[in-house]
């Protein structure tokens, strides 16, 4: 069994934390900002997202040190069995642009901070959270294949392992995403 988590960012309990503006449209809708899909030790607990961080503004790996600053993380555990994890670890791959192989070594070599991505990687989709998030019901803007939001991502990479987990994944936000989780496995 392979325990991987999803880590949910909550702003609210630290105050040193300066707001960007995605956040700042991610809060109209979600008191959580951010999300991301930490693997098992098979993989060294590295993490995957899509983001507007880390200068990529796409799908990327990133060795995270989330004990830095503990209170900011929420974590659920994901429990996988080993080849459902090799089958999100395939996903994600392919979604950051870059080889199985190239994630397999970056894992095995990467320090705290650093990032792997491809320019071929799924885009971050502020449109989407611009327009989806703030005109919710109407929506005015449907999911682009090759851009995804971090809720949308995360969820998507559940949904390989747990098909049937939440079938609108270009619905959810971070806080839908962790509800959906708690109260789902």
């Amino acid at each position: 069994m392979a325990n991987c988590n999803l880590r949910t960012f909550d702003p609210s309990i630290d105050p040193s934390y300066k707001k960007t503006t995605a956040d700042r449209l991610i809060g109209l809708r979600s008191k959580f900002f951010h999300s991301e899909f930490e693997f098992s030790g098979r993989y060294c607990g590295v993490s995957v997202s899509a983001t507007m961080a880390d200068s990529c503004r796409c799908v990327r790996f990133k060795k995270i040190d989330y004990e830095k600053h503990p209170t900011r993380w929420r974590k659920q555990t994901v429990p996988l069995s080993h080849e459902q994890e090799a089958e999100v670890f395939g996903a994600a791959s392919k979604m950051a642009g870059v080889s199985r192989l190239d994630a397999m070594r970056f894992t095995k070599t990467a320090s705290a901070g650093d990032i792997l991505f491809d320019k071929t990687a799924l885009r971050y989709d502020l449109p989407g959270v611009a327009l989806s998030f703030v005109l919710p019901k109407w929506r005015i803007w449907r999911p682009h294949e090759k851009w995804v939001w971090c809720s949308e991502f995360c969820c998507l990479l559940i949904q390989v392992a747990f098909p049937a987990f939440d079938g609108r994944a270009d619905e959810n936000t971070p806080e839908d995403l962790y509800l959906k989780w708690a109260g789902g496995q």
